[in-house]
């Protein structure tokens, strides 16, 4: 279904294109610091999106409704391909919106999807498809055909990201209760052998006893291979860019005032915690909790407040120098944001979106972004 209707999306008053960056660029170490203030460049509406597309239904065709969106791809010629995790499927769609097929099934043999938590298109034009459950990666041809399985070992894969040369980033966990758990972030060649680990928190045997907000990482990639790495802390704003050859190359960071949790959610929180559970919740947001990254190198960084219940969040734009340009507010799914998923992409200017409808059943959007500056 084609749909043009606008959204503005409005930060604050008075846009100047002839507004000036005040922060500076350093080099330390042979590391580009890139220091922001807590003002971006822009002030004003930077971004209007035009709602060019939705596919989903409450009713109607099966083709068309589904159980729970994990993750969306979007190929070369504009085809949409939706990893659904509760029918436990791939179903495709034509860049009109036209269900084209669906692609694997639920089951551990050949082929079979345990559950999807992530979909990707490589170089080749071959689906990707990492299986939380079966520990596996699954490949398929365009049309949808099986093609190889991959084992993930002794990974358990919670979320990934594929890079421009086909290099996959996963975050993973392991271990057990009685030896201990870890949480690494790790480059994976093409046989999903460790090429490099890049970041990597163990936890002691038995329950856990401090949180492990901001020591778990968030990341991206950009289109030139460089990894967008950080972690959601109260206290520090940093954003890390490791190039392909596994070298921290630029940190970002920005001055800002902490935002504190409003005592309805911190109730609502502490209500929802499981009894004799010692660790204690923060009184203010983290800093930024998503990174996304679009495909000229712009990088995008969720911040407080958040609502959720909400159905669009705000995020720091950031050029692909790391110079902060301006706050956006971008439609979402707090299901995503809060479940390491991001439900957001970006190709080719246009912003791909998994969003909840009137009776909350995830539909998936495309807006045409036109971009108030130029």
């Amino acid at each position: 279904m084609l749909i043009l209707a606008p959204l503005g999306i409005a930060t604050f008053a008075g846009n100047s294109p002839q507004a000036k960056w005040k922060g500076k660029i350093v080099e330390k170490d042979g590391v580009i610091m890139v220091e922001n203030p807590k003002k971006p460049i822009y002030e004003g509406r930077v971004l209007d999106l035009i709602e060019e597309l939705k596919i989903g239904e409450s009713s109607g065709p099966p083709e068309y409704i589904f159980g729970r969106i994990a993750a969306i791809a979007v190929d070369g010629k504009g085809g949409i391909f939706v990893a659904d995790d509760k029918n436990i499927h791939i179903k495709a769609f034509d860049a009109k919106g036209g269900y084209v097929r669906t692609i694997g099934r639920e089951g551990q043999g050949p082929g079979e999807i345990g559950c999807p938590s992530d979909v990707f298109i490589d170089s080749r034009g071959e689906l990707l498809v990492p299986d939380e459950k079966n520990y596996k990666l699954h490949f398929y041809s365009p049309l949808g055909l099986s093609l190889q399985d991959k084992s993930f070992g002794n990974r358990f894969p919670r979320q990934s990201t594929l890079g421009p040369r086909d290099e996959l980033y996963v975050l993973s966990i392991g271990g057990g209760f009685a030896t201990g758990t870890y949480y690494e972030l790790a480059k994976l060649d093409k046989d999903l052998i460790t090429a490099a680990v890049l970041h990597r928190i163990d936890i002691p045997p038995g329950p856990l006893k401090e949180s492990l907000a901001g020591k778990v990482p968030d990341f991206c990639v950009r289109p030139d291979g460089g990894l967008v790495m950080g972690f959601s802390k109260k206290d520090e704003y940093r954003i890390e860019i490791i190039d392909p050859k596994g070298r921290r190359s630029r940190i970002i960071t920005r001055d800002f005032d902490p935002v504190p949790i409003p005592k309805n959610l911190l109730d609502k929180v502490k209500k929802s915690r499981p009894p004799g559970t010692a660790i204690e919740i923060p009184a203010y947001f983290a800093t930024y909790s998503r990174l996304m990254a679009d495909d000229e190198g712009r990088i995008f960084a969720q911040t407080p407040p958040i609502d959720p219940e909400g159905k669009s969040f705000i995020w720091d734009l950031f050029d692909a120098e790391g110079r902060y340009l301006a706050n956006v507010r971008l439609p979402g799914s707090a299901w995503h944001l809060g479940t390491m998923k991001h439900g957001l992409l970006w190709k080719v200017g246009k912003l791909y979106t998994i969003e909840e409808n009137e009776e909350g059943f995830h539909i998936v959007k495309r807006y045409r972004a036109i971009w108030k500056w130029k």
